[in-house]
């Protein structure tokens, strides 16, 4: 279980609709955006967040995000880690 969700509901599917609260997917659309554009290539502090999830039930708390984008071919891909910190 991811949070709450069964694995085959989440794999694939734009975590912000799943995971963000509504009220900051805009923030971080930008925030994905940029840190695709500066095509991260290692972790480091610019790619470590502390943001607010929301769990299956709809229930918020805090967590880290670690994100690391991986050029294959002409394709970019972003890979995340997501942990509960409380």
């Amino acid at each position: 279980l991811t949070f709450g969700w069964p694995r085959e509901k989440v794999l694939g599917q734009n975590f912000l609709e799943i995971l963000i609260p509504k009220r900051f997917h805009s923030r971080h659309r930008l925030y994905l955006h940029y840190s695709m554009s500066k095509k991260l290539k290692k972790v480091s502090k610019q790619n470590r967040l502390q943001i607010s999830v929301k769990d299956r039930f709809g229930k918020e708390f805090p967590a880290e995000i670690i994100f690391n984008t991986i050029k294959n071919g002409k394709k970019i891909e972003l890979y995340m880690f997501l942990h509960d910190i409380t």
